[in-house]
């Protein structure tokens, strides 16, 4: 099995790349040119072979999906941060839509016979909007950002080529994922390096935009698992891949502290600043992944407890001292 992932140099890049290595399987791993993209060597280890392209150019990506000829590829190429996304509007769309229509219009072009079956990371941001508390496949889309409008309009062009011409093309409905790979631009990344600096003595306290705003979590190493179950089908399709139970920011730190000794009185470690609080935002849904394990098996083996547990023991290696 040939596999190529687009933007491999992520978070979801490397637990996939990894997943589909173990399995011993071809993984070929696409960077942008002109961007400052590196892999790091546990990513780079994974892979098969990578080529940087000029994702802007149909020729370019045509020819050589053309030459590698995968049975299977993955568009992990996005523009991820909602908050960002009301600054840089364009760029969000023309990274999470324009994008992927030329991704589309290249393997309609490009493969006249066997048809590799791509897969694409929707998101829980299109249903923003939506009044429903529990979010499934056949949901009202009701994006409230630039990121859940760019998002929601490369959903609708996926039914759109699937249905239209037969490209194999399935979604993940992706609600939030974290890992010890996060960084610190993410609030889950921001979180854990504050406790870990506390729990040090190297701050007294560190802030946060919100504790009360609600998500459902999973970690993103289930999530890359997922996206392989979902790309085996022979039947394209959608499907959400949550955890199906939701928390807030305020469980996620708290879960941290106790995991460090520290869960006592641990809301004096935390302030809440107003400076990186979304222009909009909305009430967290939870995911209903019941297609996804009928047809596949698939649930969530990470516990939340567990997640945060790795990235406090990562954050801790990375410092030496565990």
């Amino acid at each position: 099995m040939k596999n190529v992932i687009l933007g491999v140099s992520g978070q979801d890049g490397y637990f996939l790349s990894s997943l589909l290595h173990n399995l011993g399987q071809t993984v070929i791993g696409f960077v942008p040119e002109g961007r400052p993209t590196s892999l790091s060597p546990l990513t780079e280890s994974n892979l098969n072979d990578k080529f940087t392209v000029d994702f802007r150019s149909n020729e370019d990506l045509g020819k050589l999906l053309k030459d590698i000829s995968p049975h299977r590829i993955f568009n992990l190429v996005g523009f991820s941060s909602v908050q960002k996304s009301f600054i840089q509007a364009q760029e969000c769309i023309s990274t999470n839509f324009l994008f992927f229509e030329r991704l589309l219009s290249v393997v309609k072009e490009s493969f006249p016979d066997r048809i590799p079956h791509v897969f694409q990371c929707s998101s829980s941001e299109m249903y923003a909007l939506n009044g429903d508390s529990v979010i499934d496949e056949n949901s009202e889309i009701k994006p409230l950002s630039p990121y859940g409008i760019s998002k929601s309009a490369s959903h609708h062009l996926a039914h759109c080529y699937r249905e239209a011409y037969g490209i194999p093309v399935s979604t993940g409905i992706l609600f939030n994922h974290e890992s010890e790979l996060r960084s610190a631009t993410y609030f889950s990344g921001k979180a854990i390096k504050g406790i870990v600096e506390v729990y040090l003595g190297v701050v007294k306290e560190f802030s946060v935009q919100n504790l009360d705003f609600q998500r459902d979590w999973c970690y993103a190493g289930d999530v890359a698992n997922a996206m392989h179950q979902i790309s085996s089908l022979d039947e394209p399709s959608d499907f959400v891949v949550a955890s199906g139970k939701l928390r807030s920011g305020r469980d996620l730190i708290r879960e941290g502290f106790k995991y460090l000794g520290l869960e006592e009185k641990w809301e004096r470690f935390v302030l809440q600043s107003s400076r990186d609080i979304r222009p909009l935002d909305h009430r967290g849904k939870i995911g209903n992944f019941q297609k996804l394990n009928d047809r596949t098996g698939w649930s969530p083996d990470t516990e939340f407890s567990a997640m945060i547990a790795k990235m406090i023991d990562s954050e801790l290696q990375k410092r030496n001292m565990k």
